[in-house]
C-alpha cells in the first residue's frame, strides 16, 4: 500500500531518491575518513623489562629520531613482572628489550631486518637478523690500581691467576676486602655468578648451565651450577671474597666501600660503574676478564639492548636505520654512558669503547647473565637469585 503511494507521487519519489543518494555519499565519505584516520594513527614502541632510568633516556632519544624522520610513535612501558606472554608483544610496531630467553621467543614473531641495518654492526652481534642490538652493558672486573702497583701484581687473565691475585691482596694491609659484588641486587649477583661460570669453564659450559636452569622453576640448582657456587663458597671460606657479599647493596658499594678505599676488586655492571663518583672510580682499571686467549669461543657477559620490528606499517624500520647510524649511536652512548654497537662511531669514554671492542672480538658476543639466558620470567629470575643466596649462606 505504502509502496504504491510512493510511486504514484512524483514528489515523494524524488525526495526518497535524494535521501538514498545522500546516504550512499555520506557512507563513502565516512569510509574514506576512517581509512585516512587509520593510516595516520600513531604506532607504539614498547619498552619491555628495562630499567626505568634507561627507558627514560631511550624515550628521549627515540623522540628525537621521530622528529628527524617525520615518524609518529608513542611509547609504552611494559614491566616484565606483569603476567604478559612474549607473543603478546607482536602487536607493537617496535619492541625494545635485553637479549636472553624472552628475546629468543620474540624472534619467532619478529620481522627479518634488512641487510643494510647491520653494515656497521660487528659480526659477533649480528647473527640473528630479527633483532638489532644498539647498546651494550657489561659485567666487569675492576682492579684497584693503587694496590696493584704497590704489590707489583700482574692483572689476571684466568681463574687460577685471579685466585693468586686475591691471595696477594688478602695478605696486604692495604686491603680489607679482596673482592666485593653488590649481591643483594639480583642482576649484580647473577652477573657475578655468570662471569665466574664463564671464567671457570668457558662459553660452552656456560650455555649448558643455562639449558639446565631452564628446566627448573628457579628454586632448584642443577649440578652444573652447583660446581660454580661451590667454588665461590671456597673463595668465601678462604677470605678471597667478602663472606656476606650476597647481602651487600648497591647503596653500600656507592656510599661506603668505594669511599673506604679498602677493596681490591669490584665486580659490577657498567651501569653501576657509572654511578660511582669519579673521585673514586678513577683509581680502578677494568680489563677484559676472563681473557680467554686462544679459544675460538670467547664471550663476555652483559646485556645487549635490542630492537625488534614486529611489523613495518608505520615506518619502524626507517626509525631503526636512523637509530643505528653513527651520529645516533654516538649521541646515545653519550646520553646513556653505555657502549655503542656501531663500530664506526665515537663512544662516551674509554670504558664504553673497550666494551664495544671486547664484544666485537668475542666469537660468542655478549652473553646475558644466567637468569636472562634461562628464563623469560622475572619471577623465576628473582627466585633463582634468592635460591643462590640461600645456598651460598648455608654451610
Amino acid at each position: 500500500m505504502r509502496a504504491s503511494k510512493i510511486f504514484k507521487n512524483p514528489a515523494i519519489l524524488i525526495a526518497t531518491t535524494a535521501v538514498i543518494i545522500l546516504s550512499v555519499f555520506t557512507a563513502g565519505v565516512l569510509r574514506a575518513c576512517t581509512r585516512k584516520t587509520s593510516s595516520s594513527s600513531t604506532a607504539t614502541i614498547a619498552f619491555y623489562g628495562l630499567d626505568q632510568n634507561l627507558e627514560n633516556m631511550l624515550t628521549v632519544h627515540f623522540q628525537k629520531l621521530c622528529e628527524q624522520t617525520g615518524r609518529n610513535f608513542k611509547f609504552q612501558h611494559i614491566d616484565d613482572t606483569a603476567n604478559i606472554s612474549v607473543w603478546q608483544l607482536k602487536n607493537y610496531e617496535l619492541v625494545i628489550m635485553k637479549n636472553g630467553k624472552s628475546a629468543e621467543l620474540l624472534s619467532e614473531h619478529a620481522l627479518e631486518l634488512p641487510e643494510n641495518l647491520f653494515t656497521a654492526v660487528p659480526n659477533s652481534l649480528s647473527a640473528d637478523r630479527t633483532r638489532l642490538p644498539f647498546l651494550l652493558d657489561h659485567y666487569e672486573t675492576s682492579f684497584y690500581k693503587t694496590v696493584q702497583n704497590s704489590l707489583n701484581l700482574q692483572l689476571p687473565e684466568n681463574y687460577a691467576q685471579l685466585k693468586d691475585y686475591l691471595k696477594a691482596e688478602r695478605s696486604s694491609s692495604l686491603v680489607e676486602n679482596p673482592l666485593i659484588c653488590a649481591g643483594r641486587d639480583d642482576d649484580e649477583l647473577l652477573g657475578f655468578i655468570s662471569n665466574t661460570a664463564l671464567t671457570l669453564s668457558g662459553s660452552d659450559s656456560y650455555l649448558k648451565i643455562a639449558d639446565d636452569l631452564s628446566e627448573t622453576d628457579g628454586k632448584q640448582i642443577p649440578d652444573s651450577l652447583k660446581t660454580v657456587l661451590d667454588e665461590i663458597k671456597n673463595m668465601q671460606n678462604e677470605g678471597l671474597i667478602m663472606k656476606n657479599w650476597y647481602d651487600v647493596t648497591t647503596k653500600d658499594i656507592l656510599e661506603y666501600y668505594f669511599k673506604e678505599r679498602k677493596t681490591g676488586i669490584y665486580h659490577m655492571s657498567l651501569s653501576l660503574h657509572r654511578k660511582v663518583e669519579h673521585l673514586y672510580i678513577k683509581y680502578y682499571k677494568t680489563t677484559d676478564f676472563p681473557a680467554q686467549k686462544g679459544t675460538a669461543k670467547k664471550a663476555i657477559t652483559g646485556s645487549q639492548i635490542c630492537a625488534f620490528a614486529m611489523n613495518d606499517r608505520f615506518g619502524g624500520i626507517e626509525l631503526l636505520s636512523a637509530l643505528i647510524s653513527s651520529a645516533s649511536q654516538e649521541e646515545l652512548s653519550d646520553r646513556t654512558h653505555l657502549a655503542p654497537v656501531n663500530k664506526k662511531c665515537g663512544a662516551f669514554d674509554a670504558e664504553a669503547d673497550d666494551v664495544r671492542y671486547w664484544a666485537a672480538s668475542s666469537d660468542k658476543g655478549v652473553l646475558p647473565h644466567l637468569g636472562y639466558a634461562a628464563f623469560d620470567s622475572a619471577k623465576k629470575r628473582s627466585l633463582l637469585a634468592k635460591t643462590i643466596r640461600f645456598y651460598l649462606s648455608s654451610k
